[in-house]
């Protein structure tokens, strides 16, 4: 619920919902992620991994399906790739 906020809250024209979300560190990753593709954001969610916490992001660029890793802490993209 909270991911979908954040990108109904960042689409031009969409209400503010929860505006603490539409600028958190969630969102932040989701700009980094689509920044980096210059793609759209579609999902994105905080999950644990070995190394710790890390933001996933699942990004859409000309008809592909990228899914890009980032670390929750420094928000440095750890991995991008294609959705299999």
């Amino acid at each position: 619920m909270a991911v979908a906020a954040v990108l109904i809250a960042r689409r031009p024209g969409g209400p503010a919902i929860r505006p603490t979300l539409a600028n958190g560190p969630l969102a932040s990753a989701v700009d980094t992620a689509e920044n980096y593709l210059h793609g759209k954001a579609i999902r994105a969610g905080l999950d644990r991994s070995a190394s710790g916490l890390i933001y996933d992001v699942t990004v859409v660029k000309a008809g592909r399906i990228f899914d890009v890793r980032l670390d929750a802490r420094s928000g440095r993209i750890l991995s991008a790739a294609i959705n299999k």
